[in-house]
Order: structure tokens, then C-alpha cells, then sequence
């Protein structure tokens, strides 16, 4: 079946789900889940972005996404700091708080990792595990700015990681640097993936 018949049998298949009707059999069911004004709306909104779809109208399917993260649209002052360290994707989740993602995209990890890269306080290394993954390492200059690496233990295998943790110093250096973490060409999502 083509791209364009899958996309057709959607839309039929959503009217009737709309309907309440089973879309295998042709008959009404008795569910209480299509019955809902909330589940039928959404339905029928969506046959009508395929019925455009499949029309060649012209029209936006898809809402556009938000502006990318925007700095001046936070207040790094209100971004807590803990005494405790923690892992950037702590910090960056604190960072995150304050965005409202309908006005504009998160801060992602992968940005702060990357400049952290970049600037040599973590090294990224392809290590083999089931599949090859990469892992950041706390380079020699990463105590300099208060990152810590410590040994965690899993609890199921016994197996024994090293995890980065950002001290109250790191933190704060992360906070302040975020003007350069924001503007940085690369994101080093390649290392990630």
C-alpha cells in the first residue's frame, strides 16, 4: 500500500472513530473513550490536517515550532544553585524551569555538554557497551571549575560507572557562562547519538 492509500485509509479510519464506529467492522461501539467530546474533537481535527493533506491544500500541517532558547528571556538569577553536586542534566532541567516551551524551545543537555567539550573540561570517547555510546570523562582542567567525576554502583549488576557531577562552583560557572553556551555553533549531537 502507498504512502498516499495509508494516509487516505487514516482519515477514513479517524472519521469513523469519531463516529464512534469501529472502523474493522463498520459497526457502533458501545466505548466510553470515543464517546468523549474531547477524544472526537481530536479526531476529527486530525482527519481534516490529512483530508488537507491528501487535497494539496496549502496550509501549515504542522504548527511551526517555537523560537530556540533565548538567554535574555530567563532570569539566570532565579536558576537554584545546590550545595549538593549534581549532573548536568540536573542543571540543565534547573535552567529549564523558567521556559515556557509554547514561547520558545528548552536549553538541550547536549548544548552543555558540547561546550563543556569544546572549552576541555569533558572529553567525549566512543565506548563499546551492547552498541557503541558515548561517554563524557572529566577532563584535567574540569576540577579547576568544580566538576567532579564519582563512581556509582547499580544496584541490580553490581557494575560500577563514573558519573559527572557539577559542584556548587561548576554550577555557578555553568550560569555564568550560559551568554557563550547559547551562542555556540555546534552542539556536539553527533557524540550523542
Amino acid at each position: 500500500m502507498s504512502d498516499w492509500n495509508k494516509i487516505k485509509k487514516a482519515k477514513v479510519y479517524l472519521d469513523m472513530l469519531a463516529c464512534g464506529m469501529d472502523p474493522t467492522t463498520h459497526e457502533f461501539v458501545e466505548d466510553t473513550i470515543l464517546k468523549k467530546d474531547e477524544v472526537q474533537e481530536t479526531l476529527r481535527y486530525v482527519a481534516e490536517l490529512l483530508d488537507a493533506l491528501i487535497m494539496g491544500e496549502n496550509r501549515d500541517i504542522l504548527p511551526s515550532k517555537p523560537p530556540e532558547f533565548q538567554l535574555d528571556k530567563i532570569n539566570v538569577d532565579e536558576i537554584p544553585i545546590s550545595d549538593k553536586p549534581i549532573g548536568v542534566t540536573s542543571m540543565v532541567i534547573r535552567i529549564n524551569k523558567q521556559v515556557n516551551a509554547d514561547k520558545m524551545q528548552r536549553l538541550r543537555v547536549s548544548k552543555v555538554s558540547g561546550w563543556l567539550v569544546e572549552q576541555g573540561y569533558l572529553k567525549a570517547e566512543k565506548v563499546p557497551v551492547v552498541r557503541n555510546t558515548t561517554k563524557l570523562f572529566a577532563s584535567e582542567s574540569a576540577r579547576d571549575i568544580g566538576i567532579e567525576t564519582v563512581e556509582k554502583t547499580n544496584k541490580n549488576t553490581g557494575e560500577i560507572s563514573e558519573k559527572i557531577l557539577l559542584t556548587r562552583t561548576a554550577q555557578r560557572f555553568i550560569i555564568d557562562n550560559l551568554p557563550e553556551i547559547v551562542k555556540a555553533e555546534n552542539e556536539f549531537e553527533e557524540l550523542f547519538d
